[in-house]
């Protein structure tokens, strides 16, 4: 290991770790950047939400355009909802309580736009209508720690649910 990386360990985590590190760097140096690579590649490939709505044979994508609108969808039919949002900031998207003789929602993974730290990415929900009617989905931009006052944005579209 170079003197500045073991310098810099022993600034962070301080002598004993640095002394420990040292002594088994050598001997696991291959095994380290094997991992780092791993993880690296995990962590940093994203899949585009194209492709996460395909393996879900999702019918219909619901976005940020949809607000206020009436979707059709039929009973089966899985409708994928997508809002922008930065976690980062604090602000996250809630959906409020569901009809649930009629949908059910499950939230996705966060899909990010992009790779810089502090960068927006999107919300997802994978939504699951089951009989036929009409509902309401409502989500709220907010921060729960901070309660009501915090909302930054409503979000709503009315799903149509026919038979299959």
């Amino acid at each position: 290991m170079p003197d500045f990386s073991m310098r810099a360990m022993e600034l962070l985590f301080g002598a004993e770790v640095y002394c420990l590190i040292g002594k088994f760097w050598r001997s696991s140096i291959k095994a380290s950047y094997c991992m780092i690579v791993g993880i690296f590649l995990i962590c940093e490939c994203p899949a585009s939400g194209a492709a996460k709505a395909e393996e879900q044979n999702v019918a219909h994508t619901v976005t940020e355009a949809d607000n206020g609108t009436t979707v059709e969808v039929h009973v089966g039919e899985t409708t994928m909802l997508q809002l922008p949002e930065n976690a980062t900031t604090g602000y996250r998207w809630a959906i409020e309580p569901l009809n649930a003789d009629l949908v059910e929602a499950q939230e996705g993974q966060y899909i990010r736009q992009s790779n810089a730290i502090g960068g927006g990415g999107e919300a997802t929900w994978t939504l699951h209508p089951k009989a036929p009617g009409t509902t309401e989905i409502k989500l709220k931009l907010w921060r729960p720690w901070e309660g009501e006052q915090s909302i930054q944005r409503y979000f709503g579209v009315t799903l149509r649910i026919l038979p299959p």
